[in-house]
């Protein structure tokens, strides 16, 4: 599912986005839904990627 709301984000640009977790293993949100992290916390390069809030 893909939200529409923020139209100003800018749609011809390519990402790769990537998951962690304090450890490889899977982690459960408060409403049930579980994510396998790509990686842990010590497997990321934080210069290495963007952030947006």
């Amino acid at each position: 599912m893909v939200s529409d709301t923020n139209r100003s984000f800018p749609k011809n640009r390519r990402y790769r986005v990537l998951t962690f977790g304090l450890s490889e293993g899977p982690v459960a949100s408060l409403g049930g839904t579980r994510v396998l992290p790509d990686t842990d916390i010590a497997g990321v390069d934080p210069t290495a990627g963007t952030v947006k809030e």
